[in-house]
């Protein structure tokens, strides 16, 4: 089914992210996956912002964007520390080595996949419900 609503498309676009995180690791290109599960998880609680008409923040904080999905539903502050660990995912390894290393551990990357599947799988839960 092809995304109408602009929640649906941003949600998409999450899944989109998610899956192409998924792609990037299995070819051993994890600063390039790592990115994408953090943006897969910006943009599913983007998507929940937009749901629920709310003007969406120009922002990759997570956290940020977190505590303006709590105004909506205190159930998301379960996703705090998930969002804090991705939210640097942002930046950290896509530009110069910034004291973390060109790129970051499999176990970093796995954490973050999974961090970032929480989170998509938690915005689809209260979308739908």
């Amino acid at each position: 089914m092809k995304p109408t609503k602009d929640y649906e498309i941003m949600l998409f676009k999450a899944e989109r992210d998610y899956q192409s995180g998924k792609v990037l690791y299995e070819n051993e290109l994890e600063e390039g996956a790592i990115y994408h599960y953090q943006q897969a998880a910006e943009k599913a609680l983007k998507a929940f912002l937009i749901f629920n008409k709310n003007k969406v923040p120009k922002t990759h904080d997570l956290t940020s964007v977190l505590d303006i999905c709590i105004e909506f539903d205190s159930k998301f502050e379960t996703l705090y520390d998930a969002c804090e660990k991705l939210t640097p995912y942002a930046t950290i390894f896509r530009y110069m080595d910034t004291g973390y290393g060109l790129t970051p551990t499999h176990d970093i990357v796995d954490e973050a996949k999974n961090e970032a599947f929480t989170i998509l799988q938690f915005v689809k839960n209260e979308i739908i419900d």
